[in-house]
């Protein structure tokens, strides 16, 4: 059924254990102060409904993240561009990824938990009046040793060989040991300091010390050749503890673009299977999403049921 009218959904529908369902949504006709103008603003709300169409929670990310930030990409009413939600079973909390801004976690009160995400550029948070700090909930990323990285890497403007923050991530999940997995697109990495690639990431999180440790990765080394700045996939295949990394649009905009899926073994990166999907519209040049060819997502499903 027709929910409200007033919400348009977006990107993703999750259900939950209760029954009800938990939904990305841009709400019609709301505004925002960004940057001392009053402008519209999408995809920046998430709603739970009930069986019966009723909505019984609401999330607003512009009243805890900072709509003025546009040191990643200026995407003007689409500050945020919500992609994903993921719903934590283990403390009900859900984690939500902006493509926009970064990775974020929020409690069921709409309260902020933390903020995956390069530090460069956050302020205050606020749709209208600008008053709540972000910067105490952005995670501080940290090596094996627990030692932070230096300001560089904190802030996003440089990277090493064992830490990047996600640029212009997707699919954020959570992991039966506790960890985040995502796919990193890569998109103006290093706010485009840094060459082109994408990888699927696994994170520790501390959540009582506010940190971030990058534990896994795959991808980096394939270079342009699996680059996705746009959409794509991760998953955890639970019978071999594999990782299902899927990058949605390789090479858009040039020649012979596709995607991938590729099942890689976990921890040792062994490729197990992989299959590249090549696009009937050859150029991706379509004027309107349903015009061109792209993946969105991939899962793995058994052949019998």
């Amino acid at each position: 059924r027709i929910v409200v009218e007033e919400n348009n959904m977006h990107h993703e529908v999750i259900k939950l254990p209760n029954g009800n369902y938990v939904v990305a949504v841009s709400r019609v006709g709301i505004t925002m102060i960004k940057n001392g103008e009053e402008i519209e603003s999408v995809e920046d709300y998430i709603i739970e409904v009930d069986p019966s169409g009723n909505i019984v929670t609401e999330w607003d990310m512009a009243e805890i993240l900072d709509v003025n930030r546009t040191d990643l990409t200026d995407g003007g009413v689409d500050w945020f561009h919500m992609n994903a939600i993921w719903h934590d079973e283990t403390d009900n909390t859900l984690i939500i990824s902006g493509r926009n801004q970064g990775v974020v976690k929020v409690n069921w009160q709409n309260e902020l938990q933390w903020i995956l995400s390069p530090h460069k550029g956050w302020g205050k948070a606020g749709r209208y009046e600008k008053t709540a700090e972000t910067s105490p909930f952005l995670l501080t990323a940290v090596d094996d040793a627990g030692t932070p990285y230096s300001d560089e890497i904190q802030q996003g403007t440089a990277e090493s060989n064992e830490f990047s923050w996600t640029w212009g991530q997707h699919a954020p999940l959570v992991l039966p040991n506790g960890n985040i997995f995502i796919f990193d697109n890569g998109f103006n990495r290093n706010f485009g300091s840094a060459s082109n690639y994408s990888m699927g990431t696994e994170y520790e999180v501390n959540e009582d010390d506010m940190t971030i440790k990058q534990v896994w990765s795959y991808g980096k080394s394939r270079q342009d050749a699996f680059y996705s700045s746009i959409i794509s996939d991760v998953d955890y295949l639970p019978e071999t503890q594999n990782r299902l990394i899927m990058p949605g649009v390789v090479r858009m905009g040039g020649s012979n673009p596709y995607s991938k899926v590729v099942e890689v073994s976990y921890p040792d990166k062994e490729v197990i299977f992989e299959s590249t999907l090549y696009f009937k519209n050859q150029l991706v040049d379509g004027q309107g999403w349903g015009n061109l060819d792209i993946t969105y997502r991939a899962e793995r499903v058994s052949l019998y049921p």
